[in-house]
């Protein structure tokens, strides 16, 4: 028998976009998070929606192809986030991290000092998501 996706959820943890994140490296953590319990907050620079991009890499070429995916609305901005709410916190793929989280790095900053347990998601043909 499948669990319910409506909860009830044992805790939350972040999900940081911002725009071109990648959509494989942001949706399939939301679910699993879903899955286990935990309910995933979309968070980002600001509050509204985000335009997320998928990513292919054909055999032999040494490009990476790109075009517009899903779009997901951020449920909290950075500036509201209050951090012991958390279990963790997961950081998409694609051009996202470069261009939303190293301007906005002091928005965690209590991070490492709360033990907080990471995920860095990366594309490509070696990407993995995984818990610190």
């Amino acid at each position: 028998m499948l669990r319910s996706m409506t909860g009830p959820f044992q805790g939350k943890a972040l999900i940081v976009v911002g725009d071109a994140a990648e959509t494989l490296d942001t949706l399939y953590p939301y679910y699993r998070l879903i899955e286990a319990g935990i309910q995933p907050v979309v968070t980002g620079p600001e509050r509204r929606r985000y335009q997320m991009v998928m990513h292919e890499v054909k055999p032999g070429w040494t490009i990476t192809k790109e075009w517009e995916g899903y779009t997901i609305d951020v449920d909290v901005p950075f500036s509201a986030v209050k951090e012991e709410e958390y279990l963790g916190i997961m950081f998409s793929g694609g051009r996202a991290p470069r261009s939303t989280c190293r301007p906005n790095r002091s928005a965690f900053t209590g991070s490492s000092k709360a033990r907080r347990r990471a995920a860095a998601s990366r594309n490509g043909a070696g990407s993995s998501t995984g818990w610190a």
